[in-house]
């Protein structure tokens, strides 16, 4: 509990406060925090993906499960905190506080206030009872601005109030600065929802939605430009009354119409600097026809743009959007939280009906669900306004259940395994990066087929063509396709912010295999064939040679080689196609010797040794290296011209016995004349009888 001195405290409670955020970098965590007691970790570091994955410890610095219940509070707070939870909404200051710290407000309908307050810092209650202020009955529904003016549906007294919170200082508090006046749009009004525009984070203007239960949509300019705040606090009323702009739809089932409505909320996408902006589209929760409704406002009224019941006949009890664009629902008939796409393309639901600290992954007819937003600096240390990753659920409050939160996480399917065109469907539940892969046999990745940083969710359809990175075509054999989407919101490892999906094996026919029979050497100026054969692919075959480069022919084998002179390589590639059209080559280099064996000049020293054994001999002794003169002639009757190397090889007499020998070349070119045998200096028929020095 909090030892700081409360101001403004007309109920006399412990602190609440602060809420989980996501922030550029390393940033803190928070939630609603009563002495202790959250509604979300407090954890420094990296905000992570969430959707849909419940929090198991709201509070690790004192542990209280994974559920705010009255009898949470009571082993607490020695009280129940709330008469009845109505609806609660999170500001999140990362520009005015560091570490960013976050301010929950909560509406109390049976005790007539407003909770608000800061992680173990301060609670205060709200009731508008003050001198000269008409005191709220029955609060319901609350939204809240960039500008910190909290928006409280006031159901009894058939009015939108606008109060100033003041997070700190001498003013710490919130402060009534205008109410709207008595309309027929708001006789029942039952919830609202504030619209910031394209910049919401400069609140240039103030402009919001008041859903009545009637069946009414009304949207009102707040006149913010003619704010007045008389000093010290703000009070008073401040500003000029808000003026209703227009006013849409009547009771009833069919199209404009709505029967009970109970939330509305506000369409989202994220702007050129990174910034939540506020879209024209809004949905309503119309809970008597069991149905979302998708709208677009209009300069004087809406459009409407389609509806969509939810399943198992759900009852949509509220509704809110994260900064994607993605709508969820909180459907209390079937205690569960249903997701959509901002054109209400069905992505997932969650829950059941269950209560208790350890009912893990239920709900307790959950009629109001909120994504914390508030403002931060992005990289270029621009003032943005962001959704956080996450969504907070308030309960039936009792001593079994009461408030949940959840992380929007991550997770899809595979809706159509590959196909014989290699063509296989998946299905993902939220934005975030996608990564496809096409893997082999041996659980190798070689294809990319996607690699993209932000996708929208929904179905994705893809198809092989065959290749690899490389653009040659893929080996025959059995692959799958991966998928990993991973969320925007980012991941560390955990299973619920990253999905990775594999399909069934499927089987790629790749090109067919050309194998050449024939010889890899060959000597000089003869001929020799080659033959065509092939495997893999789908036969018959078809066969192209090429020697060279030059077209060889298309038959089963080929003859060449009466041309080619000793010491050259030529290449002989064979390309065949199956009858599928699909292509593959292999290639042959044949490397041709020189007649007598010799494969290239200079010819193997052991030519030499096999005919003379030893053309010389020196004996040189112990001492440093001398020069000295070979001079020797031999007469080999088997050895026609060629030419050698001339080389010295050397052994210690006194280690005659141990292998200490080297052959060292010394000099190349040297011929045989094939007259005289005679050792020539030069092939060009010029005899040299001058021996050559030995280094």
């Amino acid at each position: 509990m909090s030892n700081k001195p409360r101001r403004n405290l007309r109920v006399n409670q412990p602190p609440l406060s602060s809420a989980r955020r996501r922030h550029v970098g390393s940033v803190t965590r928070s939630a609603l925090v009563v002495a202790g007691l959250s509604l979300a970790s407090f954890v420094n570091g990296r905000i992570f993906a969430q959707t849909y994955a419940q929090v198991a410890e709201l509070n690790p610095s004192h542990p209280i499960g994974a559920r705010i219940t009255s009898a949470v509070t009571i082993a607490q707070l020695s009280r129940t905190l709330f008469g009845r939870l109505g609806t609660k909404i999170t500001l999140i200051d990362a520009t005015n506080y560091s570490p960013p710290v976050a301010f929950e407000f909560a509406t109390d309908p049976a005790w007539n206030r407003v909770l608000f307050g800061q992680k173990d810092v301060y609670i205060h209650g709200f009731d508008n009872s003050s001198t000269g202020h008409i005191p709220l009955l029955g609060p319901a529904g609350i939204d809240v601005s960039s500008y910190a003016i909290v928006h409280i549906v006031d159901v009894a007294n058939s009015r939108i109030l606008l109060a100033r919170f003041v997070s700190s200082g001498s003013c710490q508090g919130m402060y009534e600065v205008a109410a709207t006046p008595s309309d027929t749009a708001l006789r029942s009004v039952i919830d609202v929802a504030w619209d910031g525009g394209p910049t919401p984070e400069n609140f240039t203007t103030d402009l919001f939605y008041a859903l009545d239960g009637s069946g009414q949509v009304s949207y009102w300019n707040s006149q913010r430009d003619k704010l007045y705040i008389p000093p010290p606090c703000p009070g008073g009323f401040g500003w000029f009354p808000p003026l209703k702009q227009w006013t849409y739809g009547s009771a009833g089932s069919g199209t404009g119409q709505f029967s009970d409505p109970r939330g509305i909320c506000v369409g989202h996408a994220i702007g050129a600097n990174g910034t939540a902006a506020f879209t024209t589209d809004f949905y309503v929760a119309d809970a008597g026809n069991k149905r979302l409704v998708w709208l677009q406002r209009t300069t004087s009224g809406a459009n409407w743009m389609g509806s969509v019941v939810l399943p198992n006949a759900g009852l949509p009890a509220d509704c809110t959007v994260d900064e994607f664009g993605n709508v969820t629902v909180a459907d209390s008939y079937n205690s569960k939280l249903v997701k959509y796409t901002w054109n209400l393309q069905f992505l997932d639901s969650y829950g059941s009906y269950g209560v208790g600290a350890t009912n893990d992954n239920t709900l307790a007819h959950p009629h109001a669900v909120h994504v914390p937003y508030g403002t931060m600096h992005n990289a270029a240390n621009q003032v943005i306004w962001y959704g956080d990753g996450r969504v907070l659920t308030g309960e039936d409050w009792g001593t079994q259940s009461g408030a949940r939160e959840h992380y929007l996480g991550i997770t899809g399917s595979i809706m159509a395994q590959p196909n014989t065109n290699a063509q296989f469907s998946y299905f993902i539940t939220d934005h975030g990066s996608q990564v496809v892969t096409v893997v082999n046999s041996s659980g190798n990745a070689i294809r990319t087929l996607l690699n993209d940083a932000l996708d929208p969710p929904g179905a994705r359809t893809l198809s092989w063509d065959g290749n690899t990175s490389q653009g040659l075509l893929a080996a025959t054999g059995n692959y799958t396709f991966q998928v990993v989407a991973t969320s925007a919101y980012g991941c560390s490892g955990q299973a619920w912010c990253s999905k990775t999906l594999v399909t069934t094996p499927f089987f790629h026919q790749g090109p067919p295999q050309p194998a050449i029979s024939g010889p890899s050497t060959v000597q000089e100026f003869t001929s020799n064939t080659w033959s065509a054969s092939a495997s893999a692919g789908i036969p018959p075959y078809s066969y192209q040679w090429t020697v060279d480069g030059s077209n060889a022919g298309t038959s089963t084998s080929i003859t060449a080689g009466g041309a080619w002179g000793g010491g050259e390589t030529h290449a002989i590639v064979l390309t065949a196609t199956d009858a599928a059209g699909r292509v593959g080559s292999t290639e042959l280099d044949v490397f041709v010797y020189f007649a007598g064996g010799c494969f290239q000049p200079p010819c193997p020293p052991e030519e030499l040794s096999l005919g003379v054994g030893l053309i010389g001999l020196q004996t040189v002794g112990v001492g440093p290296a001398v020069p000295e003169v070979l001079d020797v002639s031999w007469d080999l009757l088997s050895m026609d011209a060629a030419d050698f190397d001339v080389g010295l090889n050397m052994r210690s007499r006194r280690t005659r016995h141990v292998p200490e020998s080297w052959f060292a070349p010394i000099s190349t070119g040297w011929c045989l004349a094939p007259t005289t045998k005679l050792w020539w200096r030069r092939c060009d028929n010029s005899y040299d009888d001058s021996s050559p020095e030995i280094d």
